[in-house]
């Protein structure tokens, strides 16, 4: 432009995930709010109902929207602050979780990166949810 403005780039939006993510995508697209504002509703919602300060931030409403399924104590929170039904996401959560443990093979682990080094450890540890999660650490320190 010739008058030095500068014309801002908008990152491509991509699809929510899942039923969770669905539900909160709608209710920020009709209430117009960005991922700042949602989260700043969220943790208002947190004060006023529960008496909490919450500290969610736009990155957390974005991976809510792309398939992380929040905690039930965070629902509420969602719920209050985007006026969503917690009937409703609650019901989300659970056909979300549901779906991702049909989808996920039996005894499937998530790729883990290759070590090349004797002095790296992968330690698995099984979850509340029915995944694994994986600390990778360096044999070393659990040395006495």
């Amino acid at each position: 432009m010739s008058d030095g403005r500068q014309l801002r780039k908008r990152r491509p939006q991509s699809a929510p995930v899942g039923p969770v993510g669905e539900l909160i995508a709608d209710a920020t697209r009709r209430l117009s709010y960005s991922l700042r504002d949602a989260a700043k509703a969220i943790n208002e919602a947190a004060k006023d109902v529960d008496g909490v300060t919450a500290t969610f931030g736009p990155s957390t409403v974005h991976k809510w929207i792309h398939g992380v399924i929040p905690q039930p104590e965070a629902r509420r929170w969602i719920a209050a602050g985007l006026d969503i039904p917690l009937e409703r996401l609650s019901e989300a959560a659970e056909a979300q979780q549901d779906r991702q443990r049909k989808s996920a093979p039996v005894g499937s682990a998530p790729t883990l990166p290759d070590f090349d080094s004797d002095d790296v450890i992968t330690i698995p540890i099984p979850m509340a949810n029915g995944g694994i999660a994986y600390v990778i650490t360096r044999r070393q320190s659990w040395r006495v």
